[in-house]
């Protein structure tokens, strides 16, 4: 039982840690051929978000057949994963997830590397261009560029950041992991605190899902709080009548701005 369960901890493991890579690699294609990732069907992209998931099944599978390979398993003493450490170290199990681990933390950054001096690179290119048309003032060209190159930064800079957090949480996870139950719950945290992170920082970052979360967050507190008021101070059969209406016109709202958006 213990050896299905870390074939399939291992499984998800390596497929976020194979998403780290192909989501800095994503950045650089949209920045390299931004008309191509445009239009990217959408069986294409099914196909590149199931690469991660499918190397990480491989792998985890592989790995499971060799005899030097030493599973970890879940000890509740300890607050966390537990096993023979001895032939973990010895057998060579400790050396093969660190080589692994180094590697793909370290592939990223020559990917996010290359998409800023492409950003950087272009908007220079931009940039003496509409100075050579306007030689007067700051152009509205030159204004154009400007704020393509700073929505460009600030898709990359999440993605960058996450990366970065992720490579420290790997540091801190190889160094507490066997030194009691109390830094093995610190390592718990570790993982749930990164989990949070990356919708933290899109919050951040994009002033279009900003907006859209105040926006949303406003509207439903307004529409609950006269609902409330309404249905409190009617009778049976008018709080049916509320009830549908107000069901009505969410969904009526709903596909309002959707063909707005449209």
């Amino acid at each position: 039982m213990r050896w299905h369960v870390h074939m399939y901890l291992d499984f998800t493991w390596w497929a976020m840690v194979y998403h780290y890579t192909m989501v800095a690699w994503s950045r650089w294609a949209a920045v390299q051929w931004p008309n191509w990732f445009r239009v990217l069907p959408s069986s294409t992209c099914m196909a590149i978000c199931a690469i991660p998931w499918l190397a990480g099944l491989v792998q985890s599978i592989i790995e499971h057949q060799f005899d030097w390979f030493v599973p970890l398993y879940f000890n509740p003493e300890r607050y966390g994963m537990d096993s023979d450490w001895e032939r973990y170290g010895a057998y060579g199990t400790d050396t093969y997830y660190m080589v692994c681990n180094v590697v793909l933390m370290v592939l990223p950054f020559p990917l996010y590397a290359a998409a800023l001096m492409t950003l950087f690179r272009r908007q220079a290119e931009k940039t003496i261009k509409a100075r050579q048309r306007y030689a007067r003032g700051t152009p509205p060209a030159l204004l154009s560029v400007q704020r393509q190159m700073s929505i460009e930064t600030r898709l990359l800079v999440p993605c960058i950041i996450n990366t970065i957090l992720f490579v420290v949480g790997q540091i801190f996870i190889s160094q507490c992991s066997k030194h009691g139950k109390w830094m093995n719950w610190a390592v718990m945290v570790v993982f749930t605190a990164n989990s949070l992170v990356n919708p933290l920082l899109y919050l951040f970052f994009s002033s279009v899902i900003r907006k859209g979360v105040v926006t949303a967050c406003r509207d439903r507190l307004t529409a609950s709080a006269i609902y409330d008021y309404e249905l409190r101070s009617s009778s049976g059969d008018h709080r049916c009548s509320l009830i549908r209406m107000n069901r009505d016109a969410t969904i009526n709202s709903q596909l309002n701005r959707i063909q707005a958006s449209c």
